[in-house]
């Protein structure tokens, strides 16, 4: 479930081209003269992944519930798993891969190395795919590119079954009791730009403009445009994901071009955990 949520959630274009590399070619001269690669080059956009068996991921789960920030969940009814008594989930993804540690869990299950706070090597050797097309951490004016391929790969190998259990607790539970919040404001979010005027490609269109003509940061510049949307899931925790964060991620991955791939991961993962909430209020 944690991955799920980090994977279907965390600019000079609106799509990728069709070929897109890891690495900048290598080049030595061939038969006949001709450049041929040195190497063999990662295709972004077609290569597929590891497979990650069940028993690895529900493990990868129960090792996020057993450390998790604290900080990140609301009070009022809680669900008791791992040991922890938790509430709500109030952050976003990077809530889930960082301050929840699933780069952690992963590295801990698996026995990969994990290099700094935010580094997500052991999601790149899980999945065998790289997780950026480019990462960028320390600019308010620019945003990290994800990797379509690892998007699918999430949606493709990362859902549980609702029935699945995961410290002794169904999935369908931990969804209900804990991640609701998250995915029904990521679903929404999406469905508002959808149904703007102009949509995706309007207010993308005005986000990258504001990014690199105004150069207000995003943090300043959402909620000033964003701030009266989805009235349903504001509220005055400070560290919440908020409407407006939501927004600016589906603003980020449309620039990116990896949106549609990151919907049908989220159409997926709701048909399965929320039909009856999807079908009215969430999809577009």
């Amino acid at each position: 479930m944690t991955a799920a949520c980090a994977l279907l959630c965390a600019v000079s274009c609106a799509r990728p081209a069709p070929r897109t590399y890891a690495h900048k070619p290598t080049v030595t001269a061939g038969a006949g003269g001709n450049n041929q690669p040195r190497r063999r080059l990662t295709v972004f956009s077609r290569a597929r992944g590891k497979r990650v068996s069940r028993a690895d991921l529900l493990a990868i789960y129960g090792g996020w519930f057993r450390r998790p920030y604290p900080y990140m969940f609301s009070g009022g009814t809680r669900l008791s798993i791992g040991g922890r008594s938790l509430g709500v989930f109030m952050g976003g993804v990077k809530g889930i891969i960082l301050y929840g540690g699933l780069s952690g869990a992963i590295a801990r299950h698996k026995g990969y190395s994990k290099r700094g706070f935010y580094n997500t090597d052991p999601i790149k050797q899980l999945a065998g795919l790289a997780v950026y097309k480019r990462h960028e951490t320390r600019s308010l004016h620019d945003f990290s590119r994800f990797n379509p391929a690892i998007v699918r790969w999430g949606y493709q190998k990362l859902i549980p079954n609702p029935n699945d259990r995961i410290l002794g607790v169904r999935a369908q539970e931990i969804y209900k009791r804990v991640f609701s919040r998250f995915f029904r404001l990521m679903s929404a979010a999406y469905r508002y730009l959808k149904r703007k005027r102009g949509g995706l490609a309007a207010e993308a269109k005005a986000y990258r403009t504001n990014l690199v003509g105004t150069r207000t940061d995003a943090l300043t510049w959402l909620p000033q445009r964003y701030g009266g949307a989805l009235p349903a899931f504001r509220t005055s925790a400070g560290s919440a994901l908020t409407a407006p964060m939501a927004i600016g991620f589906w603003l980020r991955r449309t620039l990116d071009g990896t949106a549609g791939e990151l919907h049908k991961g989220l159409t997926k993962l709701m048909t399965l955990f929320d039909r009856g909430w999807w079908t009215k209020h969430g999809a577009p």
